[in-house]
């Protein structure tokens, strides 16, 4: 599309203007998921859909088994077997926590 427009040695860089989102701790389900779970809270290094949903104003977090510095890395393997009895207590957590706000039980919808 842009190709039509640009002369030999023009070059074209595609940023964007989104900041990392701050964690959206304010929400009582993600309270109740860090402190139950003993999960770190810190803010996410660049952008995901959390920043999307954080500027505008929907509680949101991103859920990783590492170091962030590593994602998306050679380094970041991680196999599922690895789950913590932290992350496994959390998940379990917000599955029941989050049942009423799906609409009914988990179990009655199939999942």
């Amino acid at each position: 599309m842009l190709a039509q427009h640009l002369d030999d040695g023009d070059e074209v860089v595609l940023s964007t203007t989104h900041r990392g989102p701050a964690p959206g701790m304010s929400h009582p389900l993600l309270q109740r998921l860090a402190a139950d779970g003993g999960l770190e809270v810190r803010a996410k290094l660049g952008w995901t859909d959390v920043a999307f949903f954080s500027e505008h104003g929907v509680p949101a977090v991103n859920l990783g088994p590492g170091e962030p510095t590593l994602a998306h890395s050679a380094e970041s393997g991680w196999s599922g077997r690895r789950w913590s009895p932290a992350t496994r207590r959390s998940t379990a957590c917000w599955l029941r926590a989050s049942e009423p706000l799906l609409g009914g039980s988990r179990r009655a919808r199939g999942v």
